[in-house]
């Protein structure tokens, strides 16, 4: 790959857009400072560009690697998954993905069934409570071992409304 940027210092050079769509112009460059990109076969991931304390995932023949710093790939042996937050991540559930999928399971549901976490307390009271949870991930490899970098968030998620649930179980209204 080539490092040097090219430079076209020649008056008669310019983009031609294709016939028909005078804006495609603007789609023939991409921002430089973007955590994925890619260009044919040539990949460059770049985790934490923006500032995020985070790791690229790639899959490599089969086996895991992560990236924390900016690297050029070359060949077909490495997919980027995704990147995975190493920071401090604040949430509050449930989440919209959650909510939305409430709303297509059961259309006549109040708009407090959709928006609160719905618990039942020790004397059958019914409550709906919203979640604000703070979480961080120490260790990417042990995680990813385990679940899907996609599966992530809905898997916290998944854990704190069910602890919440026990605990407001054990609890009088």
């Amino acid at each position: 790959h080539r490092e040097r940027p090219y430079f076209f210092e020649d008056p008669g050079f310019r983009l031609e857009p294709p016939r028909g769509n005078e804006t495609a112009v603007e789609h023939h460059f991409a921002l430089a400072r973007v955590k994925h990109l890619q260009h044919g076969n040539i990949t460059r991931v770049w985790p934490g560009v923006h500032g995020d304390l985070e790791l690229a995932v790639l899959q490599c023949d089969g086996d895991m690697r992560l990236l924390d710093r900016r690297t050029t790939l070359d060949d077909d042996h490495h997919a980027l998954i995704g990147f995975i937050n190493m920071g401090i991540q604040t949430e509050i559930f449930p989440s919209k993905r959650t909510r939305n999928e409430r709303r297509k399971e059961i259309p006549e549901s109040s708009s407090d069934e959709i928006q609160y976490e719905p618990v039942t307390t020790k004397d059958s009271l019914k409550i709906g409570v919203k979640l604000l949870v703070a979480y961080q991930v120490v260790d990417a490899q042990k995680v990813l071992k385990k679940i899907r970098l996609m599966d992530v968030h809905p898997h916290v998620e998944g854990l704190v409304a069910y602890d919440m649930a026990r605990v407001v179980q054990n609890s009088t209204g």
